[in-house]
């Protein structure tokens, strides 16, 4: 076998490939860490777009107390091209109906803290009807919003809509229920029909209030509006002498 030239020396090919291997794998992995911040990067930012729009969206919804707004109104609130708009929405439909899903979730949140928070079944279904009426006025909650969902032969907007008003419907039935046993509610009326009913109620009565906006203010007190939608409840549900 011929000699190795003075400036050459025997090398181990496995340690040689298995080193080659260690640095591929640390490339690799770098170039996924750097991949991977990127898309968190990108994912914050449309986030944070996302929601500027529909920020932009519920307060052209408010303005106007229903969802007759038009793309390029939301895109000129937001500094953006309308074509960027439709990257994150497909139309105006789409917009509206996140909006909706989103109040309608804030909605459920203020439900259940009244509940959690009510000693009385009486005491929660006034807060309730108070916060219908407050939310509208304050503009947490849009009247388009709430007849998006709650008016009668109006078309559903979203299935995770429909699963945020089941559950306010079924936590108003639950309190008439326990009405029934402090004696506020009597026994005989049906706490299923009558649940979506004081809803419905609740949604005619903040309606009517944001209408009055424009006039006095005292005829848009929250408090009032509560305090007659409560009376008209109780004269047909309160328990008999």
């Amino acid at each position: 076998m011929a000699a190795l030239p003075d400036n050459m020396k025997v090398v181990d090919a496995d340690a040689v490939a298995d080193k080659a291997l260690t640095d591929a794998s640390v490339l690799v992995k770098n170039v996924r860490q750097r991949v991977e911040r990127r898309r968190e990067a990108k994912t914050r930012k449309s986030a944070r777009t996302r929601e500027r729009i529909l920020e932009a969206a519920h307060e052209l919804m408010v303005e106007r107390g229903n969802g007759e707004f038009q793309m390029a109104e939301v895109s000129e609130r937001c500094n953006m091209s309308k074509s960027a708009l439709y990257y994150y929405f497909t139309d105006r439909d789409d917009i509206i109906t996140e909006v909706v899903a989103n109040e309608m979730e804030d909605l459920l949140e203020k439900v259940e803290e009244i509940i959690n928070s009510s000693s009385s079944a009486y005491e929660v279904l006034y807060s309730i009807c108070l916060l219908f009426s407050e939310s509208v006025r304050d503009g947490e909650v849009t009247v388009g919003a709430l007849g998006s969902v709650f008016a009668p032969g109006h078309a559903r907007t979203g299935t995770t809509i429909d699963e945020e008003i089941v559950r306010i419907t079924r936590l108003v039935e639950v309190q008439l229920e326990r009405g029934k046993a402090e004696g506020f509610v009597r026994h005989g009326i049906d706490s299923a029909l009558l649940a979506p009913a004081i809803l419905g109620a609740c949604v005619a009565g903040s309606v009517a209030q944001s209408a009055l906006r424009s006039g006095d203010p005292d005829d848009a007190d929250g408090q009032s509006v509560a305090d007659s939608l409560m009376a008209f409840v109780c004269d047909g549900i309160k328990a008999r002498a």
